[in-house]
């Protein structure tokens, strides 16, 4: 006779989800982005679809497709806890223009880290081991950076030139006190990322 499954277990084989973890910009932090965005817009025309304002955060850690499983997001959880229980609050600012998997031949745009860097880079490390220890791999471990946008068809070279000399400008800053594991869904309105865990740095 064949046991049927638990409901959580069913669930667990249903679902899976998009998960990353981050922190979410201020207020001010994301009015500063807009202004920098502005000044891309004419350089990339409609080459890249910019992530909305209200879902632009610093990535730390990004897992991919995960179980749903109350067992797997425990295990996020844990290691979200001992990476930000080793560290205050994190004083950041932005610039330079990067792209993966590189400039070059960009697929998402984003802004590095050029205060606080070392810091951020600290965490996301920590992070990332307690994480493989879970047997997660993380793909931006040990590289925090504020996604922009999307690119949807390659811009030209000079576009890329014009808007790595924008980039440079300065004025987008931030202070991150609160880790937060995301999950985004998509849709035919764009992507929607929904806070499932927050962990606080001291």
């Amino acid at each position: 006779m064949l046991r049927k499954k638990p409901l959580a277990e069913q669930g667990e084989n249903r679902r899976r989800m998009r998960l990353f973890i981050g922190f979410r910009l201020s207020a001010p932090a994301i009015e500063s982005v807009e202004r920098l965005r502005s000044l891309y817009r004419p350089c990339f025309k409609r080459s890249v679809a910019w992530v909305p304002a209200e879902n632009l955060h610093l990535t730390c850690a990004f897992l991919g497709e995960v179980s749903s499983g109350a067992g797997r997001l425990a295990d996020i959880k844990k290691s979200m806890d001992a990476a930000a229980g080793e560290f205050r609050k994190i004083e950041a600012a932005f610039g330079g223009l990067g792209g993966f998997p590189s400039l070059e031949h960009p697929r998402v745009l984003w802004l590095g880290v050029t205060e606080g860097a070392d810091k951020l880079k600290e965490l996301a490390l920590r992070l990332a081991g307690g994480l493989k220890s879970a047997g997660f791999v993380s793909e931006s471990g040990s590289l925090p950076h504020l996604t922009l946008g999307r690119v949807k068809f390659p811009p030209d070279g000079e576009a890329l030139a014009a808007a790595s000399d924008k980039a440079r400008e300065p004025g987008v800053r931030d202070t991150f006190g609160c880790m937060e594991l995301l999950e985004s869904r998509l849709s035919d309105a764009g992507a929607d990322h929904r806070t499932l865990y927050s962990s606080r740095l001291l």
